[in-house]
């Protein structure tokens, strides 16, 4: 049983997948921010762990998507950076650069930060500070 959050997390992952594949990204997008709504503190240690990852997952699938999205119609942008800004405000995520899934999606973040017509300073340091810590860390990917 404490399994299953687990669970509802990675359905919801996947979820998520299969809509955007079938078209429907406002519905991929409502999947993902319910599974993200699982709480992990009281999870075991191992199932923690295991929904940290898949968190991450769907972070970098729906920063992915919401750039797609805001490029094409730049109207999104601003519901687009609460995203990005969620996204780094994750506990989920503080670890994140030291791994090459987490290092892509620090990347895809700054990308997004910057991308924004309407970005601002504030926005631009958060970029360059999501980079720096990619950096810090070495190589984007293990490969």
């Amino acid at each position: 049983l404490g399994q299953l959050p687990g669970v509802a997390v990675w359905y919801g992952f996947v979820q998520g997948r299969l809509e955007v594949l079938a078209g429907q990204d406002a519905a991929a997008a409502v999947t993902w921010k319910e599974a993200l709504r699982h709480p992990l503190e009281r999870l075991p240690a191992e199932v923690r762990a295991n929904c940290s990852e898949i968190r991450k997952l769907i972070y970098r699938e729906w920063v992915k998507l919401g750039l797609a999205s805001a490029a094409r119609e730049p109207g999104q942008y601003a519901e687009f950076r609460e995203l990005v800004r969620a996204a780094l405000a994750d506990p989920a995520l503080r670890d994140c650069a030291d791994q090459p899934l987490g290092k892509d999606l620090l990347l895809d973040l700054a990308r997004a930060l910057t991308s924004d017509p309407a970005a601002d300073a504030e926005d631009f340091e958060a970029a360059v500070s999501e980079l720096r810590r990619v950096w810090d860390r070495g190589p984007p990917t293990s490969w």
